[in-house]
């Protein structure tokens, strides 16, 4: 899932309005056409499609930048600025960009540093010190938890992944019961995790981006794996 993470200790991001603002403010369709070359869906929460406990009823954020001005207005901010701190990474730089341009039309300055790996995980993951990052967070097995639970949940503040630094015992008490939940309960109890996150805006859940892989067009069997993980006993030549 390619989200916009948002630092919750660092004024005014720690207004949950400035924070709603900013994801009004994102032409999600703008991101899938200008930097991903068409490839994507908009994304509508922080859960990717292709895992247990997705569930299509969570309600994200349209494109509505005047919603997003007045929000800031009732904020008592009639401009802002902020640096978005990423890695290296060409299609990273594009999101960026265009993410700058759609903020830009909300009186939002957004100011791009482009860090090296080193010093991106330093500065995100170890010391904290950024306001907003751009990033693809993929699942470690298909579940809801794999994606959910390491960004959000308390016990995982700082550099274990929740870089949002969210200290919300409701939430975590929420993903906690949500990863006890059984099978035909799990879909309800993750919706309304996710619903949580996006009420509170702690990040902006952007594309659900492809699954895919290249191969040689004679090789037969191979279906892009969410994971990674490929049967080679599958495989064989045309």
């Amino acid at each position: 899932v390619l989200s916009l993470n948002m630092n919750v200790e660092v004024e005014p991001l720690d207004d949950v309005d400035v924070r709603r603002a900013i994801n009004y403010a994102i032409n999600k369709e703008n991101i899938i056409q200008g930097a991903l070359e068409g490839q994507g869906t908009v994304a509508n929460s922080s859960v990717s499609p292709t895992c247990d406990g997705y569930s299509e009823s969570v309600k994200g954020y349209e494109y509505d930048p005047e919603k997003a001005k007045a929000l800031l207005k009732e904020a008592g901010y009639d401009s802002l600025e902020f640096t978005v701190k990423i890695k290296e990474d060409s299609k990273i730089q594009k999101v960026a960009q265009v993410i700058q341009s759609d903020l830009k039309k909300v009186n939002i300055d957004m100011e791009i540093e482009i860090l090296e790996a080193g010093a991106y995980t330093t500065d995100v993951y170890s010391s904290g010190d950024y306001e907003m990052t751009i990033t693809s967070w993929c699942a470690m097995f298909t579940d809801a938890y794999s994606l959910l639970y390491s960004q959000f949940h308390q016990d995982c503040y700082g550099s274990t992944g929740n870089i949002t630094h969210v200290k919300s015992d409701k939430l975590s008490a929420m993903l906690d019961s949500a990863a006890q939940a059984s099978e035909d309960k799990k879909e309800a109890a993750y919706a309304e995790v996710a619903q949580y996150i996006n009420d509170d805006a702690y990040a902006a859940a952007l594309v659900f981006e492809p699954t895919t892989i290249t191969t040689n067009a004679a090789l037969q069997g191979v279906e892009a794996d969410a994971l990674g993980i490929y049967q080679v006993k599958n495989f064989s030549w045309k």
